[in-house]
């Protein structure tokens, strides 16, 4: 991200994002990315994709000296699959405020609780209130991402594009992975 005249940081909550400015640096940004870590039928590029294409994305901006209309801003989204501590989106809830009574006391399976995970990381609890972000100021998320299963495949189809979002609906059952439906239309 440096190399690429980047503002970077690490957040509070683990996320690490990359800001390129734009002409008109005061207007909401393109927000782009996805997360690092995976689950265990993920496969490889669960995610790791996302955060590698934005990246290209930029990279080829600031080879050929293109400066965007807004800013652009990458984010590597912390703890996105909840593989760690059982429970997801730890990086992106936290940024929004959504963060549960008691999440920074749930343990991995040795026995460390997230707040000290996040302690050694370098990253300081107490100061999530300066990380969180105003959605007022994102003009718009994109995020490449795999898929998961074999629908594409079994339609011979080379891409799939989501045009919105309607709702999300958490499922319980007799499943190994826990999950969330994402319905589109």
């Amino acid at each position: 991200m440096d190399t690429i005249g980047l503002q970077t940081k690490i957040d509070h909550f683990g996320n690490v994002i990359g800001r390129m400015a734009g002409v008109e640096n005061d207007a909401p940004a393109l927000v782009i990315g996805s997360h690092i870590d995976s689950q265990p039928y993920g496969g490889r590029y669960d995610g790791a994709l996302g955060v590698i294409g934005a990246l290209e994305v930029l990279e080829s901006l600031y080879e050929q000296g293109i400066t965007p209309n807004i800013p652009i801003v990458v984010i590597a989204f912390a703890d996105e699959e909840g593989s760690r501590f059982n429970k997801g989106l730890f990086g992106v809830r936290g940024m929004l405020d959504l963060l549960e009574e008691g999440e920074l006391e749930r343990q991995d399976k040795t026995g460390m609780t997230r707040r000290k995970a996040l302690i050694e990381f370098g990253c300081d609890p107490s100061k999530f209130e300066e990380c969180l972000i105003d959605t007022s100021k994102i003009a718009a998320f994109l995020e490449l991402h795999i898929e998961q299963g074999p629908v594409l495949e079994a339609k011979e189809e080379p891409i799939g594009i989501v045009t919105g979002l309607w709702m999300t609906v958490e499922m319980e059952g007799p499943g190994s992975v826990p999950m969330a439906m994402i319905l589109f239309i």
